[in-house]
Formats: C-alpha cells, structure tokens, sequence
C-alpha cells in the first residue's frame, strides 16, 4: 500500500457517511414541517332528513308513505392545508352486523373549513317492508390526515307484505307433456307455474327463485338453509315488474344416483320462492315421486352432488307476464 492511501480512503467514506445521515435529518425536518403533518378531518354530525328537508328536527325512525325518500347529512371539520384538497366519503347502511343494504361514495374538492355534504335520496322507504332497524356509518378520509368516522341507528317502516298466490302448478315429463307423472332416473322433467302477486306497494321487483330437492337428501338441501355449498339444483330470476301474474316454464333432469338406492320411489320436490328481501318471501312447492325399476347398488353414490337435482339455468327459464294484479276487491277472468 503507498503511504496515504489509507487516511484518504478512510475520509471518503465518513464524508459519505456524513453526507446521507445530512439528507436524512433534512428529509425528516421537511416531513415534520410539512402542512400534511397537520391535516385533520373530523366529522362532527350523521343525520338523516326525510324527502327534501334537511333542516328539520333530526329524526332516528321514517314510516311509509309519510316519508318517502331519506337523505343523509355528513357535516365534516377540515383543517391544516391551504386551497383545495379533494375529501372522500364512504356510507354504508347495514341490517345487522353484516348485512349491506345500501352504499354511496362522494368525492369532493373543498377548502379548509367547516361544510355541510349531501347523500340526496340514499334510501327510498318503499323498498323495504315492515319495520326494519338499521346501522348508517360514514367514513371521511383525507389525504394526510386519520380518517374520521361517524354512526348512528335508525328504523324504517316499509309497506306491508305483498300477497303471493301459486295459482297453478304442473310438473311433468318433458317428451310426454302435461299429465305424464312417471319420473324415472336421469329423466328431463319440466315446471309449468302460475303465480301471482299483489298489493305490492313497495318499488321492489320479487326474485324467483326455483330449487329441487330429493327428499332423502333434504337434510343437506333444505333450500332454507343458510349455506349452500351446491348450485346444481337451484337459480333464482328477477320477476319482470313488482306484481302481477306471471307464468313460468323451467326444467332440468333428475338424478341417476340416490342416497337409498335400493328404494324403487324417491319423492322429490320442486320450491318456487318468490323473495323480495328484508326476510319477505313466499314459498311453496309442487311433489313428485320418481320410480325406479332396477334399484339396487348400481344407484348408489356416496357423494351428494352425484344425487343433486340439475336444474335449467334460470337464462333458459320463460317468465313471462300475462296481466298485471287487479285492483284490490276485483276479481274473476279477463275478458
């Protein structure tokens, strides 16, 4: 090594080392004197005014038809910026501790200050029925700052509950046409229903929903289990309007495997639920028995989804709305 190059080396390096423990220092003087460091939002009130007043006495519970159309008032504390920085509101409404009903988002450009925002008609009163209790909450985020957030209860009182009528139901076999009763494995069956809804206030369209069940296996079909681990033997539709009469022609194919093989009658079952949400629906359904002539263990399988009804998917189904419901006291055919 030649006489000083140590001592120059070594300098290099701690002039180095000095230099990037400077930019460090600098970088976290800027960060504790930059204005983000003290941005706040705060949201100081969550209210819900009924149809188009939003200074009236705050309510907590609105009633079909006296109020019709609820909107929200967020009022937020900015601070610690200069211009205009954009804020970013999220509100939820759930039933439940989970359960989302309905959710908005806004986006605003707004200067430092107080203001007053707006969720113009967040909910209509009529897409509910009964009373219903709900949790509103709204989280206000701003760039640099800690979101803020806001909750409140309210109740809604919808409508009352629609009348449904399953007027007529036949479940046949598809290459014999209506009256063919003899189900046999693997066979195409077909449901021709006609169903009817009425006094339905409410702005909700009912969804159909149409669901086979072997009666052997109900205890891990039953459709009204909270789970469903399977979609072979269920689908559901939207109804084309909120009421009136409807006619519905779907099918599928029964299973070839049971979980009683050596039984030569499996009753099976076909649901027609007409759900509008909010826990209000109506069922029934139509009962066959499928006949099998060579029972035994060739029809065995210890599998479910080998025993599970195949249903048509609900694109296939016809719905179709032959009149709507007639007014309340008439009845009789149309001419």
């Amino acid at each position: 090594m030649l006489p000083g190059q140590g001592s120059a080396k070594s300098w290099r390096l701690q002039r180095r080392g000095l230099i990037a423990a400077c930019v460090l220092l600098a970088a976290l003087a800027g960060a504790a004197s930059s204005p983000a460091a003290d941005r706040q939002v705060t949201v100081t009130r969550l209210a819900v005014y009924p149809d188009e007043n939003t200074s009236l006495t705050e309510l907590t519970a609105f009633a079909w038809p006296d109020q019709k159309s609820l909107n929200v008032v967020v009022d937020v504390d900015l601070s610690g910026y200069g211009g205009e920085q954009r804020l970013d509101l999220f509100l939820v409404m759930l039933e439940g501790e989970k359960r989302v009903v309905r959710k908005s988002k806004g986006r605003h450009s707004l200067p430092a200050g107080s203001h007053t925002l707006l969720f113009k008609d967040f909910f209509q009163t009529n897409a509910v029925f009964s009373e219903h209790t709900y949790t509103l909450k709204v989280e206000a985020t701003l760039k640099g700052a800690l979101p803020s957030h806001g909750e409140m209860e309210l109740s809604v009182t919808g409508p009352d509950e629609p009348h449904v009528s399953f007027l007529d139901t036949s479940l046949y076999i598809a290459e014999q046409g209506k009256g063919a009763q003899y189900f046999t494995p693997g066979a195409e069956f077909r449901l021709d229903a006609l169903i009817e809804v009425e006094g339905n206030e409410s702005s909700v369209k009912p969804r159909l929903t149409l669901y086979g069940v072997m009666e052997e296996d109900a205890y891990d079909t039953d459709p009204e289990l909270d789970y469903q681990p399977y979609t072979a033997q269920w689908d559901t539709w939207e109804l084309p309007s909120p009421e009136g009469e409807f006619q519905v022609l779907a099918g599928g194919r029964l299973p070839l495997f049971f979980a009683q093989p050596w039984d030569s009658e499996h009753p099976f079952r076909i649901y027609m639920i007409v759900d509008f949400g909010g826990g209000c629906r109506k069922l029934d359904y139509a009962r066959a028995i499928l006949y099998d002539p060579r029972p035994g263990d060739e029809r065995r399988s210890d599998v479910l989804v080998d025993r599970l009804i195949d249903f048509d998917r609900a694109l296939r189904w016809d719905i179709r709305r032959l009149r709507p419901a007639l007014p309340e006291g008439l009845g009789g055919e149309e001419e």
